[in-house]
């Protein structure tokens, strides 16, 4: 049996920047983090008595013999990129519902593919598996959307990420262990409670690219360079984090001038932040809902704990490692 732990993401700046038809023609940059809410992927062989070959639990349960038989998609592409034969019991979960802005989908499909190397004997490096979850969903499967939420699935940590026709430079980790103490104690994700759909934006965000309004993404991810330059030229965590908040801030502001309108419930959760103390407030994701992420000074705390009682409230902390396994036993047969 073999247990796989991936990681969801915080994208605090450059978002619509990992778009290919934009960093084809220009770099993209974005800035984020992996936070401890995961994606569980499970696997074990089938017993010899099983009736059938693939069983794959999630929602729902499907029992198939052929791989062009499963519904879900992601599994069908994996299994069938990697030419897939030996029976297998296939499961996940996850800590958050899906489609809450946190890179959730991507985690999946890294994880998966990171649990099926291994079933195989390989082991696949950071990233390969960033690559390799990219093909599926962006090229096997024609999903709309960036290529930033995989790669944050597979290195993990604080870091920043730049795109260009050339290829994707991934930074080291950005910040020292006093720095990702303080951020931890400085951020909070406020749940909208709004349906959302990242796929449906991911198209409206391609089509603006379509019609020229990449200039405001092109300022998000200098926005992106900006904070990463900044970041890096101090240890001071205080310093790093006003950086921070200045960015989040720009980055939200170019964001509303492309994306589709944001919804009462959203623009309600950021005006009540900032009038009780919040430093910088975005939406999470592609979505429209989601998530609402608030950065604060640690002295506002019980402020915003109070404004927000009746809010359903995470509270994120870093982690710096990307999709791993956890567990990992011989199957019995």
């Amino acid at each position: 049996m073999i247990i796989v732990r991936t990681p969801m993401r915080i994208s605090y700046v450059g978002g619509g920047s990992d778009f290919y038809k934009h960093f084809n023609s220009d770099f993209g940059s974005v800035t984020g983090t992996t936070i401890n809410q995961y994606i569980y992927v499970y696997s074990k062989a089938l017993s010899e008595v099983a009736p059938e070959r693939i069983r794959f639990t999630y929602r729902q349960t499907e029992s198939v013999n052929e791989v062009s038989s499963l519904q879900h998609p992601v599994l069908r592409a994996t299994l069938q990129e990697l030419d897939w034969e030996t029976p297998i019991n296939v499961g996940t979960f996850s800590e958050l519902p899906a489609g809450v802005g946190l890179g959730g989908s991507s985690a999946f499909t890294v994880g998966l593919l990171n649990m099926l190397n291994h079933r195989q004997g390989s082991h696949t490096d950071p990233r390969a598996l960033a690559k390799a979850a990219i093909r599926i969903e962006r090229e096997i499967l024609e999903e709309y959307g960036g290529i930033q939420d995989q790669y944050h699935a597979a290195f993990g940590g604080f870091r920043n990420y730049r795109f260009s026709n050339k290829g994707v430079v991934v930074s080291d980790l950005l910040l020292q262990e006093d720095a990702i103490s303080m951020l931890n104690k400085q951020q909070m994700l406020v749940w909208v409670d709004e349906p959302r759909n990242s796929s449906l934006q991911a198209q409206i965000t391609a089509q603006h690219l379509d019609k020229g309004v990449s200039q405001f993404i092109s300022e998000s991810a200098r926005v992106s360079e900006e904070l990463f330059q900044s970041i890096q030229k101090t240890r001071d965590p205080r310093e790093q984090f006003r950086f921070l908040v200045k960015a989040v801030n720009d980055g939200w502001n170019l964001k509303m001038k492309y994306t589709s309108q944001i919804s009462d419930a959203v623009k309600k959760i950021i005006e009540l932040g900032f009038a009780n103390g919040a430093s910088a407030a975005k939406l999470c994701g592609a979505g429209g809902s989601g998530f609402v992420l608030m950065l604060f000074e640690e002295n506002q705390l019980e402020r915003l704990k109070k404004a927000f009682e009746n809010y359903k409230i995470i509270w994120p902390k870093i982690t710096n490692r990307g999709s791993e396994i956890i567990f990992q036993e011989i199957d019995e047969t």
